[in-house]
């Protein structure tokens, strides 16, 4: 996976290449196009100015919130493929089981009530509170389902050992992050250049 990361992560650098000098080529043989180059002052000074704005998106904050999720659940082994599970683990699954359940019924209560507090004016869900915070709330219940398996059965005798559950994902899927910050410089770069 990391071989492909890198060479994804090559494409989209020599992408921006080719962006930045063909902006360039393009205001000076042809100034008459709508097109700005990222080599003038203008566009050294958008580069510079806007690229942490760029990148703080929520589609940053949901990576980074999936990771932790999903790498938990790897981690914690929740969904290990097992024959028998042992009493611990039936046990620590049915406190999953009770937060699973908890947890779709608060937010049952928080979107499926008459004027409820996650829907938006007109009473619906998309567009709304709700379906901006689902893949935060996927991935909170994601990690507190995994912690508390790890609980529960025994997987986790330190406190050190719950910290690497919970940053196990950010560690395994880190080369992601990088094809996220590529991703997004080419996307704005070409929104710039060609405004």
């Amino acid at each position: 996976m990391n071989s492909k990361l890198s060479v994804l992560s090559v494409i989209l650098a020599i992408i921006e290449v080719f962006i930045i000098l063909a902006s360039w080529l393009i205001t000076a043989a042809m100034p008459e196009l709508s097109v700005r180059s990222l080599l003038s002052s203008e566009g050294i000074r958008w580069f510079f100015g806007q690229f942490s704005f760029n990148l703080a998106s929520p589609v940053l904050a949901w990576m980074v919130l999936a990771m932790v999720g999903v790498g938990a659940v790897e981690e914690s082994r929740l969904l290990a493929s097992r024959h028998e599970r042992t009493y611990r683990e039936r046990f620590a699954m049915t406190l999953v089981c009770i937060e699973l359940l908890l947890i779709v019924v608060v937010m049952g209560l928080l979107t499926l009530l008459p004027q409820a507090v996650l829907t938006n004016i007109e009473g619906e869900l998309f567009p709304s509170s709700f379906s901006w915070s689902l893949i935060p709330v996927i991935c909170f219940a994601l990690s507190l389902f995994s912690v508390t398996y790890a609980l529960a059965s025994g997987h986790i005798d330190r406190l050190d050992r719950l910290f690497d559950i919970l940053t196990a994902g950010i560690r395994k899927y880190a080369g992601w992050l990088l094809v996220y910050i590529l991703l997004n410089l080419v996307y704005h770069s070409f929104c710039f250049v060609f405004q």
